[in-house]
């Protein structure tokens, strides 16, 4: 478990990667957008992020929520 929670600790290197993922993707559809075509929002009141990192899928989430809860196991993202 350190191992997987050190690999994410590094919040440029994923920016990076992502960037690099999407340059060279053949499928150049976010995946924030395929999950907001996919769910009825209106009916979401309360969203449960496990894992969330620094709120990623979080800044495209289409609706109004009641309430949205990250968590994360790397102390570093307790700020984003």
């Amino acid at each position: 478990m350190k191992n997987i929670i050190k690999s994410y600790a590094d919040f440029d290197i994923h920016r990076k990667i992502g960037a690099l993922i999407k340059k060279h993707s053949e499928n150049s559809q976010d995946i924030r957008d395929v999950v907001n075509s996919a769910i009825n929002w209106p009916h979401i009141h309360t969203i449960l992020d496990l894992g969330c990192g620094y709120g990623w899928f979080e800044e495209r989430l289409e609706g109004k929520f009641d309430y949205i809860m990250g968590i994360d196991c790397h102390p570093s993202n307790e700020q984003a």
